[in-house]
């Protein structure tokens, strides 16, 4: 019984067109590319390797004296010359199969990066959008404006103010102006000062002394 299941399944999968994925199919394109560059190598080693020989055989050829070997040698370059033409036709359709992998594999991960993305806004959804933006930044400016001219018991304007405080770096120091203009009060030297006799100043004690006592 499980043998017939294992049958059916293998039958159903042979024969379903099963959906691969596209990192799935982009690791199948990869393999291929990477499988097609390896052959082009080879086949680069190989041309250079008859490109070698045939410059071999032309240096002989300009050197021998006999028509024979001449001969011989040109037959030889000839055929080389064929087999490098096959050669090279084979490493274009190499590098052709490449280009167009590469560009399948290029396309196809952009398409799984956007996917990854999710869906983007349509047209008609960013011209609503953009319309309801522009809306709401001129509410703003507008209830801004407003705002500026209902502050409670500040009733001034800015540009005045601005240009008042301008003036005020402009203008001159008064405290340096009055200290140029005021004379400097002179100071009296303790020379100056009027000294009393000390005779006086006993007398004068004495008589505050006995107006006291009387």
């Amino acid at each position: 019984m499980g043998q017939r299941i294992d049958g059916l399944v293998e039958l159903v999968k042979a024969n379903w067109p099963w959906r691969e994925t596209d990192a799935d199919q982009i690791a199948k394109l990869l393999e291929q590319k990477e499988s097609l560059k390896q052959r082009r190598e080879q086949l680069d080693d190989d041309i250079i390797k008859l490109e070698k020989v045939e410059g071999s055989l032309l240096t002989q050829g300009k050197q021998e004296t006999s028509k024979i070997v001449k001969k011989r040698l040109a037959r030889e370059i000839a055929e080389l010359r064929r087999d490098l033409g096959r050669q090279n036709a084979i490493a274009g359709m190499y590098g052709g199969q490449i280009k167009v992998i590469g560009t399948n594999i290029h396309n196809m991960v952009l398409l799984q990066e956007g996917r990854a993305i999710g869906v983007l806004p349509d047209v008609e959804s960013l011209t609503i959008n953009a319309v309801r933006a522009e809306e709401f930044l001129e509410t703003v400016q507008a209830a801004a404006e407003t705002a500026t001219g209902l502050d409670a018991g500040m009733n001034f304007d800015m540009a005045q103010d601005e240009a008042e405080i301008l003036a005020e770096f402009d203008a001159p120091e008064i405290v340096e102006e009055l200290a140029e203009t005021v004379p400097p009060i002179e100071q009296e030297s303790f020379e100056d000062w009027p000294v009393q006799p000390v005779a006086e100043v006993v007398a004068e004690k004495k008589r505050v002394t006995e107006k006291a006592t009387s």
